[in-house]
């Protein structure tokens, strides 16, 4: 069962936040050929292989159980019960070191949340993106990154604190510059840009609490982009995941 773990630090309850194991797919991308311009040439060529994949998504529904050990928690989403349920989706993104060229410029990952397949302009409470992390990374550092859930389940990278969800990791490797866009929205999606300094290399940890108002059957559709440059030529690549992930407003 994946879900938050209980720990005691200084005699008080801690809760820490379990990352599940999210087995990670390479993709093959098509030539996206969406955004010409009227006139110009439809690109052809060969898919983008072996250079980005994706593990998940997966949803864990923030249930009674998750929120036991947190009391400020589990009071908002029983204050919540009667409009909304919550789901904790997970999600890893892996760009491979090689090969150099053509250089991977962005890969940007995407969510569409939807009413069952209907667009969510078309309902008047729409499921969103409640909150989103990471919320934006700049440079290569030794990061030590505390994922929490608040007591409104919204998700902070910031040390540890009592009475909140955590998990803690520390990594020292090249990350790229990544921005997360579209919180409260049903249009969510991470934004990962290389540089010269920093290549678009390694594997990127992306989470976001959902919120789905009762009586919706909602689902998560994921796309990933990715754009590679060689010399001053830009080609830009997009994948569909097939299928959608269910929301369940029963949990």
């Amino acid at each position: 069962m994946v879900g938050p773990t209980g720990e005691h630090h200084g005699g008080t309850q801690m809760i820490e936040f379990t990352f599940p194991e999210l087995p990670e797919e390479s993709l093959s991308l098509s030539l996206d050929r969406t955004g010409r311009s009227s006139g110009d040439p439809v690109p052809t060529g060969p898919p983008l292989e072996g250079r980005v994949s994706l593990g998940g998504p997966l949803a864990v529904p923030v249930t009674s159980a998750y929120t036991a050990d947190d009391k400020d928690l589990a009071a908002f989403v029983e204050q919540e019960a009667a409009r909304a349920v919550y789901h904790v989706v997970h999600l890893a993104v892996a760009m491979a070191p090689e090969p150099r060229t053509p250089r991977l410029d962005s890969v940007r990952v995407e969510l569409e949340l939807s009413a069952h397949g209907v667009p969510a302009e078309s309902v008047e409470d729409p499921p969103i993106a409640w909150s989103m992390a990471p919320s934006k990374i700049k440079d290569e550092a030794e990061i030590g990154t505390t994922l929490r859930l608040g007591p409104q389940l919204k998700i902070a990278p910031v040390q540890a604190t009592l009475g909140e969800v955590s998990r803690t990791r520390t990594v020292k490797r090249s990350r790229p510059l990544l921005e997360a866009v579209g919180e409260l929205s049903a249009e969510p999606r991470w934004v990962m840009r290389g540089t010269k300094d920093v290549p678009l290399t390694g594997s990127q940890r992306l989470v976001l609490v959902v919120r789905v108002p009762i009586g919706i059957a909602a689902e998560v559709a994921t796309t990933v982009h990715a754009s590679v440059v060689k010399g001053s030529i830009l080609r830009r690549y997009v994948r569909q995941l097939p299928g959608a992930l269910s929301l369940s407003t029963v949990v």
